[in-house]
């Protein structure tokens, strides 16, 4: 991973578009701006990590631009469990459940990727603490999504 600039991430994207995406949707532009430029932004080649099993939990990722692969091991197997897309995260579970990573994210293709850390998420609440209610209501909204696949997941396997 190579940490960028806000300025270059700018050159790339606009910062406006993150709204876009179902972690920052309707978030003001003041709090989104306050997240890319406190937080920490990394382009991620195809194939480089983004964090391993075992990694600390102290924070979660946001895509930005393209997209993640998540895998977990089972019995010493790797499975791929699902593919994080734009404006969407990985990472928050064991941030808030103040345990270590879980699983491997892996780009799937070239991306930009946000890091906001825990102590971020808490910078967030006492400086715009609207837009961190929305925020994660953002992130349990995603959460619940994602556990709605992979129960339909599991009861498609058994068949």
């Amino acid at each position: 991973m190579q940490q960028i600039s806000l300025a270059e991430f700018s050159q790339m994207m606009a910062p406006e578009d993150m709204a876009l995406g179902s972690v920052f949707g309707a978030l003001t532009i003041e709090a989104t701006h306050f997240l890319l430029e406190k937080g920490s932004l990394y382009t991620v080649a195809k194939g480089n990590k983004v964090f391993e099993y075992g990694d600390s939990g102290g924070r979660f990722f946001v895509v930005c631009k393209g997209s993640l692969d998540f895998f977990k091991q089972h019995q010493g197997e790797w499975r791929h469990i699902r593919v994080v897309n734009f404006g969407e995260e990985t990472g928050f579970v064991p941030m808030i459940a103040l345990h270590e990573q879980s699983g491997t994210a892996v780009a799937r293709e070239d991306s930009i990727v946000l890091e906001i850390s825990s102590a971020l998420y808490a910078e967030l609440q006492q400086k715009y603490s609207v837009d961190f209610g929305l925020l994660t209501l953002n992130l349990a909204r995603e959460m619940a999504r994602v556990i709605d696949k992979m129960g339909e997941a599991m009861v498609t396997e058994d068949k």
